[in-house]
């Protein structure tokens, strides 16, 4: 089942199925890849250009602080300008893209969500400028990425999430933007507060 998003830094189409990250322009379709030793990379990772010789140390210092490949995850949604991949590692990561490129991977941009189920993340979507991620029991929420390129969430739902990251879509209600969602109990939007049920019996 593949989970996509649009970049529009690039303007392209990314599509996740937990196995590879794929990318399509429009034209072709291919695997995305992660960028580690081109000079853009190289500034990333604080080197100067012509004060680390031989080049090789720039692209060591490169590779010390960025992915190889981009991360395999579960689902896939673009967040501040950043490709964000949820269901990283044992599938409680959350890692993110470098603001504005997504061919350049931080290893340090990587945090882990856990409910207090011990539950690993069903989903996530952004909704005005926060980004959602949740659980059956609980919607965590994060801020854009911080200098360091981090995601800080914090729990803004407790008992109450969605099932799937697939059960959820992005709906106007009263001239508001909510995430209209299906939990185990039923239906509910929810608008950054708190999920109100819609319908609460099944």
């Amino acid at each position: 089942r593949w989970s996509f998003c649009f970049d529009p830094v690039t303007n392209t189409l990314i599509l996740n199925n937990g196995a590879c990250m794929l990318e399509y322009d429009g034209q072709r379709l291919r695997r995305l890849k992660a960028d580690a030793s081109s000079t853009e990379a190289i500034l990333w990772s604080g080197a100067i250009p012509g004060r680390l010789n031989p080049r090789s140390a720039s692209i060591l210092l490169a590779l010390s602080k960025l992915r190889t490949q981009p991360p395999i995850g579960k689902y896939v949604v673009d967040f501040a300008g950043c490709i964000i991949v949820i269901g990283t590692n044992d599938g409680y990561g959350v890692a993110s893209s470098a603001p504005g490129n997504n061919y350049l991977w931080p290893l340090a941009g990587e945090t882990r969500v856990r409910d207090a189920d011990n539950l690993i993340p069903t989903g996530g979507a952004t909704l005005n400028d926060r980004l959602y991620v949740w659980t059956p029991t609980m919607i965590h929420e994060s801020a854009p990425p911080d200098e360091k390129g981090l995601l800080n969430f914090r729990p803004v739902s407790h008992g109450i999430g969605f099932i799937s990251h697939f059960a959820v879509c992005k709906v106007a209600i009263g001239g508001q933007q909510m995430l209209l969602g299906v939990n185990s109990d039923g239906l509910y939007a929810f608008s950054g507060i708190e999920p109100t049920a819609v319908i609460d019996r099944w």
